[in-house]
């Protein structure tokens, strides 16, 4: 028997082997996606950067050199912050290691955090609620979760 509730984006489906996320309300094999844009995306940008950064300095511009550096570092640091988050859509219940239940502050809305192991590599998963001030859904959430391990 299937599990559902709602994300921000999509729906969370839990079954009796598996973590489902997808953008369909009826549960369905879904695969992981091969590859993680979001590194991808902010591995050229820092790239890019560091090549404006480089240029500039050696056409003598001190200016643009700092803020080329600055930017490359800020983006340095969010892929490092970033490192071990997926985009998995498909998560086995046997590699769950932990949830985290988050609360809404001023700027987000209520999260889990989904720590799991795969192929000995730990990683995590954001399951993002919809802002609301319907609990109901989020009580749902914490039940369906709750069966996989205890949510902290």
């Amino acid at each position: 028997m299937t599990k559902s509730f709602t994300l921000k984006k999509g729906y969370c489906h839990i079954d009796d082997e598996t973590l489902i996320i997808s953008k369909s309300s009826k549960p369905g094999k879904v695969e992981n996606p091969k590859v993680n844009f979001f590194m991808v995306f902010f591995g050229i940008m820092l790239i890019m950067t560091l090549v404006y950064a480089v240029r500039n300095f050696v056409r003598g511009s001190v200016g643009l050199t700092t803020a080329y550096g600055i930017a490359a570092g800020i983006i340095a640091l969010n892929l490092v912050l970033n490192w071990n988050k997926s985009s998995d859509t498909t998560i086995n219940r046997k590699d769950i290691v932990k949830i985290e239940f988050k609360p809404s502050g001023s700027l987000t809305s209520d999260f889990f955090i989904v720590r799991y192991c795969v192929k000995g590599k730990m990683k995590q998963r954001v399951l993002m609620m919809a802002r609301s001030k319907n609990s109901k859904e989020l009580s749902k959430a914490k039940k369906a979760l709750s069966t996989i391990i205890e949510i902290t």
